[in-house]
Parts: structure tokens; C-alpha cells; sequence
């Protein structure tokens, strides 16, 4: 048990290090002893950690690093790095807060879409790595609202996995198309048209950004809350009956439970 506590304290001494500068008692140890090797040995893993997960962030978010350049970007993935330790088992899933982290970081004023960008980017990377969806079950669901099954009032939606819901003050949807290889070279992206709201999710192979009315917004809005069938209705009234359907075709649903 000692022997398993002090590797553990090793273990925590060894990340506070490479991620904080804190003091490990057993590189200064070996200091003392070896003139310095491992202290360089530090350094090296160090720079090796942050280099694998820059170049994560950078495959995650490649928009934004257009957007700002990449000098500015790494730099602003290191302090993310440095405020972030990587607690996660794959690298697809590292990042999840950098739209937070952009939106707290003094430099980033200077470019106040690139947080949006980000969770654009990130909503992306959420909906390619969900899993596939499972076909919706419509003779279920027809028995479950039919007259004398309780007409679903205990019945809830459930979205699409993977998808997101994200607004913008500005067309950062446009600004996303802007730095894919299909732009056309004559179009430009115009940041004061409007805010947009947008659905993010992939249906099949291919994931879609999509702008949404505020009845479609509300709609999703609602089914992610947690809803019931009944509550959707009483809030979105007779538009309930053509946006559930339209809902469905679009794939945005992917089943619904009761209770």
C-alpha cells in the first residue's frame, strides 16, 4: 500500500509539474545525483506532451486557426494546455471548453468571433464522432400516442446524437463555409449580417450546419429541456403539428421514451 501511495504521489508530483512548474521531489532527487539529466528529461517529455496536444486542438479547430493564424493560435493553445491538463482517454475529445477559455482570454478580444467559431467547430467535432443513429420507431410510436394508450402524455422526444443548438450575433456559419476548400474565390462573408441560430448534426456520412427559424429553434430547444409531447404542443401550438414531422424528416429525432 505505501508503495502504491508513493507512486501515486509521483504520479500527481509528475502532471503538476508539466502542467504547473511545481516542484517533484524525485527529478530533484535525480538532479542532484545525475548533474541535471533528468530535469532535461523533463523538459523534453514536457515539450513532447504540449506538442501532441497543440497539434490536437489544431486537427480539432482548424477554422480558427486559419481565422487567427497560427502563431496566434498555438500560443493561445498553450495557455489552454497549461490551464486544461488533458483528462480525457482520446484526443478527439480534448478541447470541449476552449469557446469558454477564448471567451475569458484578454488577447482574443481583438477577434471577438473566434470564440463562437470555436463552439461552432467543436459542435462539428461532436456530431462526426457520435454514434450512429438508430432508426425511429414510428409503429411504436403511433401505439403510444393511439387514443387509449394515454395519447402520449408521459412522452418525450430524443435528439439525434451528437447534435448541438448554437446561436451567433454574426453569421459564423458563413464564416465557417468561408474557410472550406468549396468557397467560392469571389464570395466574401459579410460579419454584420445578423445573428443566426443553427443546428449542427450528422444524419449519415455527412455532418450539416443548418440555420433554424425560431419555431424549428424552439422546437429542439424544447425536446432537449426534456419536454413532453403535450408540453411541446401547448407551447408551440398548431405549428406543432407541422414542425414535429418536418423534425423527423430531417433527422434531427432520433426515438422518444415514456415516463
Amino acid at each position: 500500500m505505501d508503495d502504491l501511495a508513493a507512486l501515486a504521489r509521483f504520479q500527481q508530483q509528475f502532471l503538476n509539474r508539466l502542467y504547473f512548474e511545481q516542484p517533484i521531489d524525485a527529478v530533484q532527487l535525480r538532479d542532484g545525483l545525475q548533474g541535471g539529466d533528468g530535469e532535461r528529461g523533463l523538459r523534453a517529455y514536457k515539450g513532447s506532451l504540449y506538442g501532441i496536444l497543440n497539434k490536437a486542438l489544431a486537427e480539432i479547430y482548424p477554422v480558427c486557426r486559419q481565422f487567427v493564424g497560427a502563431d496566434f493560435f498555438d500560443a493561445l493553445a498553450g495557455q489552454y494546455i497549461r490551464c486544461h491538463p488533458s483528462r480525457v482517454d482520446r484526443l478527439d475529445d480534448y478541447g470541449e471548453s476552449l469557446a469558454a477559455f477564448i471567451g475569458e482570454f484578454p488577447p482574443a478580444r481583438s477577434v471577438p468571433q473566434l470564440a463562437a467559431l470555436a463552439e461552432l467547430e467543436w459542435a462539428w467535432q461532436r456530431a462526426f464522432h457520435a454514434a450512429n443513429a438508430n432508426t425511429f420507431d414510428f409503429e411504436g410510436f403511433a401505439q403510444a400516442t393511439a387514443l387509449g394508450k394515454a395519447n402520449g402524455k408521459t412522452l418525450r422526444f430524443s435528439c439525434r446524437a451528437g447534435l448541438s443548438l448554437l446561436q451567433a450575433d454574426f453569421p459564423v456559419d458563413r464564416l465557417w463555409q468561408f474557410h472550406q476548400p468549396d468557397w467560392p474565390e469571389d464570395e466574401t462573408v459579410d460579419l454584420a449580417e445578423g445573428p443566426v441560430k443553427l443546428v449542427v448534426y450528422r444524419p449519415d456520412r455527412q455532418v450539416y450546419i443548418e440555420r433554424l427559424n425560431d419555431d424549428r429553434w424552439q422546437l429542439l430547444q424544447l425536446v432537449m429541456a426534456g419536454a413532453t409531447l403535450p408540453q411541446i404542443c401547448d407551447r408551440l401550438g398548431e405549428q406543432a403539428a407541422l414542425l414535429l414531422p418536418l423534425a423527423l424528416q430531417c433527422g434531427w429525432l432520433e426515438g422518444f421514451q415514456q415516463g
